[in-house]
């Protein structure tokens, strides 16, 4: 895959993830009615590989052979405009890219200074996470520092967690509450999830959207964890002495967190958070069934708009391949004209030759081969659609030997020409699907041919 190919993969991943969160939006404004947070979340994580795993752009290069070298397929017929414009809108892309990726390191490195700037905290703060790390069945203990450079209580780290406390006192209750909110982000998956988006905002910089998917994956974490401390944890705590504590401990982040999440929020979502768990009833929560259950058909008919995105583009490449093509045409030296087109459907009898079908011989344009006498030989196959055409030339030796040439087409059926000596012919396809070029030995003997396709 070259840069243009890696360009085009990011785009229609970006487009289709676009529409899949658009999708995910107005699904998750019925289920937040309905008071179904875990189903809204378990959703947006479908979202999220949609943004990551490029399901159109596959299935449209596996659909027109593009990883196998074909030069008639949407994504490689190119014009000068389209050629010239994908190159530019690729090479603009990978230097944003490489920006955002820097700018993303600066920012990691920044956390990283804040860690070292740190004390460990006394041993009656890491007891109390130690006890919650318990509470939620957590494999590895989460440790506990203490910055004077930061306002606000937040969870950072991937392979490494680490909870990041203002320089203060706590009481024992105010201590609870934040830590069981920060260690439910790691419990619930959040830091993963921050990590990818954070990948998805720099590789996707130009899609504004992404940045509102960070968003939104910041949100609803914070619903969960409200949800567990208010609802499910070991404190039992009152909707408002939490939010209460939640609001004492908000503050400025000093920092862009890039992979982490942060206790501090803002007056109006804080708002939103309170108004949710005032009326969350934990009765009407789905069970673990039907949140499968969503996120399964979900994800189907994401999937189905993907492939239909996938479509869509493609189209959209052939009009603008046929509104910016320049035919030029060439006499083809050695040429020889009148040839009539035969076809016909080769029977048992027909003795062939077959090459391996693999990524090698699929992208093979020239090939030289010893053909027996009475025999054909068959290239690799190809992908060709309707209207489309592939130039032949032959060329046999001994000079004067006769060949025949043409098209195994996809119904079975071969269509060909046939002469004598070298010669060139043009088909035009009348059929999509994969195709394979033939040679035929015509010349009674053992003969040697070297054939160069143009498709």
């Amino acid at each position: 895959m070259n840069l243009i190919s890696v360009f085009l993969m990011i785009f229609m991943t970006t487009l289709t993830g676009t529409i899949v969160f658009g999708g995910w939006k107005i699904l998750s404004s019925r289920l937040d009615r309905r008071e179904q947070f875990r189903g809204i979340r378990a959703c947006l994580l479908a979202v999220i590989v949609f943004y990551v795993v490029p399901v159109a752009f596959f299935y449209m290069a596996f659909r027109t052979n593009l990883f196998y070298g074909s030069m008639n397929t949407p994504f490689s017929q190119q014009t000068p405009f389209l050629r010239t414009a994908f190159r530019v809108m690729a090479v603009i892309w990978l230097l944003g890219a490489v920006w955002k990726v820097i700018k993303y390191v600066q920012c990691e490195s920044a956390v990283r200074g804040i860690i070292r700037h740190s004390m460990r905290a006394e041993k009656k703060i890491q007891d109390a996470a130690d006890a919650v790390c318990s509470d939620m069945r957590l494999s590895r203990k989460v440790p506990v520092y203490m910055t004077v450079s930061q306002k606000t209580p937040l969870i950072v780290g991937f392979w490494h967690k680490k909870i990041l406390l203002p320089q203060k006192q706590y009481d024992d209750d105010e201590l609870h509450a934040i830590l069981e909110h920060e260690l439910w982000h790691y419990r619930q998956g959040d830091l993963l999830l921050k990590k990818a988006c954070s990948w998805i905002v720099r590789i996707q910089w130009f899609n504004p959207l992404t940045r509102y998917l960070q968003k939104e994956v910041d949100k609803w974490g914070d619903i969960c964890c409200d949800k567990y401390v208010c609802f499910e944890g070991s404190g039992g705590w009152d909707i408002k002495q939490y939010f209460d504590i939640v609001a004492r401990n908000s503050g400025k982040m000093e920092l862009e967190l890039l992979s982490g999440m942060s206790l501090q929020k803002t007056l109006e979502s804080l708002k939103g958070r309170v108004n949710r768990m005032m009326k969350y009833n934990p009765k009407k929560e789905l069970k673990k069934a039907g949140i499968l259950l969503l996120v399964a058909g979900f994800a189907m008919a994401s999937a189905v708009t993907s492939l239909a995105a996938g479509q869509g583009i493609a189209a959209l490449y052939d009009t603008a391949y046929e509104a910016t093509k320049v035919i030029i045409e060439e006499d083809l030296q050695p040429q020889l004209t009148g040839l009539e087109e035969v076809e016909w459907l080769p029977d048992e009898s027909k003795s062939i030759i077959e090459m391996p079908d693999d990524l090698l011989t699929r992208a093979n344009n020239s090939y030289t081969w010893d053909i027996p006498a009475g025999k054909s030989q068959l290239t690799g196959q190809f992908y060709a659609s309707n209207g489309s055409k592939v130039v032949v030339t032959v060329s046999p030796d001994p000079a004067n030997a006769k060949v025949g040439v043409g098209l195994s087409q996809p119904n079975g059926y071969w269509r060909g020409v046939s002469g004598t000596g070298a010669y060139s012919h043009t088909f035009t396809v009348n059929q999509n699907g994969y195709h394979r070029v033939y040679v035929e030995n015509l010349a009674g003997k053992d003969i040697t041919v070297g054939l160069f396709v143009v498709r």
